[in-house]
């Protein structure tokens, strides 16, 4: 599994203290998590370590990264059960 890490490209030293805090945060969840994963202790550790995460590194930051995923979780999971009887009436 890849992970990629923001880069090291700009001077500003609060982008290094991202960099490692995005390192940590990627070390401490690889570490809680046995090889089969429980939906429901992810959605508890995402809920604890991305609630305060912005989704989005722009301007507008007022959307968590918890809400996004759960979101975004929801209507592909929507999708699969969707297409998933589309093919079985067939």
């Amino acid at each position: 599994m890849c992970f990629v890490f923001p880069g090291f490209d700009k001077d500003r030293a609060e982008d290094r203290i991202q960099h490692r805090s995005y390192e940590e945060i990627y070390r401490d969840f690889r570490g809680r998590f046995p090889s089969s994963l429980y939906s429901d202790i992810l959605l508890a550790f995402l809920k604890q370590e991305a609630t305060f995460i912005p989704a989005r590194t722009g301007e507008d930051k007022d959307i968590s990264l918890f809400d996004h995923l759960k979101t975004t979780c929801a209507i592909a999971s929507c999708m699969y059960l969707y297409h998933k009887r589309c093919v079985r009436f067939r």
